[in-house]
């Protein structure tokens, strides 16, 4: 299985368990915004995630770090457009 297959079943995955990204990344930024004390949107959540894997990438290569690059992308589409998959 290439990284792009890789990631797109983890995201798929992930749905099963956790529920539609539309949903539950809303969810994430309701949460993360009490935390941080200002308004974060859904996307906002995203793309700290993708960042922190760029970073970790940087220092040390780990598979895991760009297929989950790769399901931050997959993910910021989908809540991007609302559409579902």
């Amino acid at each position: 299985m290439n990284i792009a297959e890789e990631a797109l079943q983890m995201v798929s995955q992930n749905e099963d368990g956790y529920g539609r990204p539309e949903e539950s990344w809303e969810e994430i930024a309701t949460i993360a915004s009490i935390l941080c004390r200002k308004k974060l949107e859904a996307l906002d959540c995203v793309k700290v995630l993708k960042a922190v894997k760029l970073v970790r990438e940087s220092y040390k290569h780990k598979r895991d770090n760009i297929v989950d690059e790769i399901g931050y992308c997959l993910v910021e589409e989908r809540v991007k457009d609302g559409s579902g998959r």
